[in-house]
């Protein structure tokens, strides 16, 4: 597999440990600077941490702190019932998660 930094794509990648609360400001700037938003979560799409960034997204828009509203792109488990049980990866395996 290539190594992002080899391709000297035009993008950043940031890790988001926790839902609550969120840095509203930093989320903003990315906005700013990105015309495009991509949320890579291992949980279902409904609640989850895509969901609290267009939330606060949404909020700094309608507020006036941002001019211009970002494309945001999910990419999560789709909200249905998994009928099996197993582990993480199993699960990401059977959600289609994971390649």
């Amino acid at each position: 597999m290539e190594d992002v930094t080899e391709r000297a794509l035009p993008y950043d990648v940031y890790t988001i440990p926790v839902v609550k609360p969120l840095d509203a400001d930093s989320f903003c700037q990315l906005a700013r600077r990105y015309q495009q938003l991509v949320i890579v979560e291992e949980n279902q799409r409904s609640a989850g941490i895509g969901s609290a960034v267009i939330e606060v997204l949404s909020d700094a828009y309608n507020e006036g702190r941002l001019s211009q509203y970002p494309k945001v792109r999910r990419v999560a488990i789709a909200d249905e019932f998994l009928s099996v049980a197993g582990s993480q990866r199993y699960l990401q395996d059977a959600a289609g998660l994971r390649l």
